[in-house]
């Protein structure tokens, strides 16, 4: 995520800090000094939200740790002002894998409640109770004595907060997310996925009213999140699902000019002046076998460059990744040419004879067929 720094790397992934987490730490010391003057509520201040990002980061970790057992890698965790988030390569398709990966943080943040639970509870009882009758009253004191008075018992109702707070099932959260594994047992994942977009969407528009309600801004802001996070988790899931129901052979381009190293470049760049190919496969002078490929991209580059006169052997790239059979899934070839960030793969049959070449700018035609095709039928 742009704007962000790392600033530690556990078991294995990134954690990263945004920059607007130090506005919040500005913002938070100087109210603080402008109420009391004092260092001793910057130090406990500084402290508590130390202890915050800490749940929060352990938080997120039950999710990427719990979604490791099952193969999913976590790009990195990023913290911000209103929350913390993993970002996994992907979810787990299975439901059941994947309410556990959802109600894993929350778990975390009740684990931590419970830890703190018997010094509060057998250790610090009286003033846990002073505190908690004032909790229960509405009548906490300010900021810098709550802080110094009352830290664990702080930490104790941030971490039971953080946890219900996460499990609303307003999808895209933990609880959203519960909601659409627990639908998905009886019913398709784009059905599953399309009922927890629309509930999500419901408690984010009531996260906004009641965040401008109460002068919340920061509810207001995640409320404004959930509504647009839930609805493109819906187009992604749609999408994956319209790739997941073809195969390759479907769309593939059978029809390919087969160049050798020896060729001129100006002869892939009339026929890609003409718009018929974009990507060519390349074979050796000697033989008709594939051996690489004349990417887009370099023909784009020596049109800008002016750089036209040559051979194609200049302007090669290697076949990556291997050509992949006919009746492969179009999602799992989609992942692959990403992955690989390549915008051709080529396509074999059952005796390994190149057969064909698939472009992402096919996969991007097919998936805005698909579109169309759904707006003319609601239509």
């Amino acid at each position: 995520m742009g704007g962000s720094i790392q600033f530690a790397k556990l078991f294995g992934i990134p954690v990263r800090l945004h920059w607007t987490f130090f506005l919040l730490f500005a913002g938070l010391a100087l109210l603080g000094w402008s109420q009391t003057g004092s260092f001793t509520y910057l130090m406990w201040s500084s402290l508590f939200l130390l202890a915050v990002f800490t749940c929060v980061v352990l938080h997120e970790f039950g999710h990427a740790l719990t979604a490791r057992i099952y193969g999913v890698k976590t790009v990195d965790i990023i913290l911000s002002p209103i929350g913390g988030i993993a970002r996994l390569d992907k979810l787990p398709e299975n439901p059941w894998q994947e309410f556990k990966v959802a109600i894993a943080g929350p778990l975390v943040n009740i684990a931590i409640a419970l830890l703190i639970s018997p010094f509060l509870f057998l250790v610090d009882t009286e003033n846990s109770r002073n505190f908690f009758e004032l909790l229960w009253e509405g009548n906490l004191p300010a900021l810098p004595v709550l802080l110094s008075s009352f830290f664990l018992a702080s930490l104790f109702v941030l971490n039971i907060s953080l946890a219900v707070f996460n499990l609303i099932p307003a999808f895209p959260m933990d609880g959203g997310r519960i909601f659409r594994a627990l639908l998905s047992i009886p019913l398709n994942r784009v059905r599953a996925t399309r009922i927890a977009s629309i509930t999500g969407q419901f408690f984010a528009v009531l996260m906004v009213v009641y965040g401008i309600w109460s002068y919340s801004i920061v509810l207001a802001i995640i409320g404004v999140f959930i509504f647009l996070s839930a609805s493109q988790e819906y187009r992604m899931i749609e999408t994956e699902s319209w790739l997941s129901d073809q195969v390759v052979g479907t769309i593939m381009r059978k029809d390919f000019t087969l160049l050798s190293y020896s060729d001129l470049l100006s002869k892939p760049l009339h026929i890609y002046l003409r718009g018929n190919e974009r990507n060519f496969m390349v074979s050796s002078d000697a033989d008709d076998r594939v051996v690489a490929l004349l990417p887009e991209t370099a023909l784009m580059d020596a049109l800008r460059t002016g750089e036209t006169s040559g051979t194609v052997e200049n302007f090669l790239i290697p076949i990556k990744p291997d050509p992949i059979p006919e009746d492969t899934n179009l999602r799992e070839a989609y992942d692959s040419m990403r992955e690989a960030n390549r915008e051709a793969l080529l396509i074999r049959n059952e005796t390994g004879q190149i057969t064909g070449i698939l472009e992402m700018y096919q996969i991007h035609f097919f998936l805005q067929l698909q579109q169309r095709l759904k707006k003319q039928a609601k239509g």
